[in-house]
């Protein structure tokens, strides 16, 4: 078994314990009415993949003094490894257009979706240089999804922006 930690950030009032699922606008890596779980590879990629969603809607930072957060992440153990994207098959400049604006990377995500090959999609992340950090996408939907939560080991921290921000 391979042992994958994802970690994301959820508005505490919208955490119910486990990482779930939610039809969101679209965004990098899949089109609007699409289910998927955008999760990091690491705990400080989590906050600043969340910051950099907040300040790309021109919202105040300040306004995150006044939200409860959870920072929570889950152990995943999978029989292979993920499905990954290949970094050097994306233009150069893949990162710079808006997420919700982002077809290339959105066609990408959405054909990893409907062709249901892995539960977990590593995909690198717009918020530091190529290579530097990874995203994983989980598919909701997929077979696997219901037996790898219920393995899954998950874990949740409150997170106070302001305490960490200052």
């Amino acid at each position: 078994m391979i042992n994958v930690t994802l970690y994301r950030i959820e508005d505490k009032q919208f955490w119910k314990g486990q990482p779930k699922a939610a039809f969101r606008r679209e965004a990098r890596w899949h089109s609007e009415g699409r289910k998927v779980i955008y999760t990091s590879g690491l705990a400080s990629l989590a906050v600043l993949e969340w910051l950099k969603g907040f300040i790309s809607r021109n919202v105040e930072v300040s306004g995150l003094y006044d939200r409860h957060f959870i920072l929570w992440h889950a152990d995943f153990f999978l029989s292979e490894l993920p499905a990954e994207i290949d970094p050097s098959a994306l233009s150069s400049n893949w990162w710079t257009a808006p997420a919700w604006k982002s077809r290339v990377t959105q066609e990408i995500g959405n054909k990893w979706i409907d062709e249901k090959h892995s539960l977990i999609l590593r995909v690198p992340s717009s918020a530091v240089p190529m290579g530097m950090g990874w995203n994983y996408l989980i598919d909701p939907d997929h077979t696997d999804f219901d037996r790898a939560l219920q393995q899954a080991t998950v874990a949740e921290t409150d997170f106070d922006f302001q305490h960490y921000l200052g």
